[in-house]
């Protein structure tokens, strides 16, 4: 990371805004920060910390406690920071919890810790970061690889410590280097592999101890001897695998077997037991068959039913027609009669016509009787088709005689 500028204000003993522009110093790696006690050197390293992570160098001082008691009130403390990390530039403005005064009438009011962070491109800004200073320290972090504590181990150098560390021995230097890059994690580090080394050690005479007390178990003394019995007992040992495979073999075909047997013994216990339940059938078939006659002639009897009632039907339809016979034969005896009759009046009325004079006489009385004449024809006329409808009802009540004896027939098949 390489800073570009850095724009203090009200912070530490700078009371209004200074600003520092590194890029003035060109391509120098190396330059130096000079100046009088409290001059504001260390202030300059706490201030681009502060900028990065909300924090100052060291933990003597609070970020809290940077505000420079003789800025005017209405100047907030804030710290601006552009720097340049690989191929990318930033930008961060920071500023710490503080009091300020209130915009409209007396009084002070808490002005929160924000912070903004932005991405410097050749041509426009990205704001990645509007407010929250959390927000920004996390993406300094990944940024940069490192969070506050690694950041003043290896960026920063304590004020104080350098002349303490050039002064001091060997051991004291150990020390000075153990606090300045907080080495301690290493040195427990370093313990945890010691009492792990310790353990395994430990570990390995226990197990060597075991190895002896089965090597002298088995009246051995060496591993090398341990090795010299296996390749003795090596042929034993696959002569022994390969019976064990032929025993192994052995019983799956032996489990086969019994499987077959167990499936053939179910399959003749099931054939008995079907030949059981035919056997008891055969023995219920004359009961069986009793009702399958009962159930036929139900069923024939059902079907006839209906013939009984069509041949009732029938028989008040031929008892009907009976009687209108009955009636036609004795109307169309009335009207041969009358026919008779008039026939009678008509020869008589004949006879009397032989002389002209009597024929002249009885014209008024042949007159007389053209109503009779008249009801003559119509009889005649009725009688021929009475004789008719008495032919067609003959010719029915035939037909219905036929149809009756029939199901009569039917019926009696049926019954028996």
């Amino acid at each position: 990371m390489r800073p570009n500028k850095l724009i203090i204000q009200a912070f530490g003993p700078f009371s209004e805004t200074e600003q520092i522009d590194f890029d003035q110093l060109g391509n120098n790696p190396l330059f130096l920060i000079n100046g009088p006690t409290g001059a504001g050197k260390s202030s300059i390293l706490d201030a681009i910390c502060f900028a990065l992570y909300g924090q100052t160098t060291g933990k003597e001082r609070e970020a809290t406690q940077m505000r420079c008691d003789h800025a005017k009130g209405d100047l907030l403390t804030e710290i601006t920071l552009e720097f340049t990390l690989g191929e990318q530039t930033y930008r961060i403005r920071r500023s710490p919890t503080q009091e300020r005064p209130k915009s409209r009438g007396d009084g002070t009011t808490t002005h929160q810790t924000e912070a903004q962070l932005w991405e410097i491109k050749p041509d426009s800004e990205a704001l990645l970061v509007p407010k929250k200073a959390q927000e920004a320290t996390r993406i300094i972090e990944e940024l940069t690889g490192l969070n506050v504590e690694q950041f003043r181990q290896v960026m920063v150098l304590p004020q104080g410590k350098f002349r303490e560390f050039l002064m001091a021995d060997s051991s004291q230097r150990e020390s000075i280097f153990s606090k300045l890059f907080q080495t301690q994690i290493y040195k427990r580090l370093e313990d945890a592999l010691k009492d792990r080394a310790l353990t395994i050690r430990k570990d390995v005479e226990k197990l060597q101890n075991q190895i002896k007390g089965i090597l002298q178990g088995a009246d051995l003394h060496t591993e090398q001897e341990v090795m010299e019995q296996l390749a003795a007992l090596l042929p034993q040992l696959e002569v022994a695998t390969s019976q064990k495979q032929q025993a192994s073999d052995a019983l799956a075909n032996a489990e086969k077997s019994l499987e077959a047997g167990t499936l053939l013994d179910k399959a003749f216990r099931a054939m008995a037991e079907t030949q059981r339940s035919l056997q008891q059938l055969n023995a219920q078939q004359p009961a069986i068959d009793a009702k399958k006659t009962a159930l036929s002639r139900a069923q024939t009897a059902q079907k006839i039913s209906h013939l009984r009632e069509t041949l009732a039907k029938v028989s008040q339809a031929g008892q009907q027609l009976e009687q209108e016979i009955t009636a036609s034969e004795q109307t169309l005896s009335q009207q041969q009669q009358q026919q008779a009759l008039a026939e009678t009046t008509l020869t008589k009325a004949s006879t009397a016509l032989q002389p002209i004079d009597e024929m002249k006489a009885k014209v008024a009385e042949l007159r007389k009787l053209t109503p009779k004449i008249e009801q003559l024809a119509e009889a005649t006329a009725h009688t021929r088709l009475t004789h008719k409808q008495c032919e067609v009802a003959r010719t029915a009540l035939s037909n219905s005689q036929t149809q009756l004896d029939t199901l009569i027939e039917q019926i009696t098949k049926a019954e028996t």
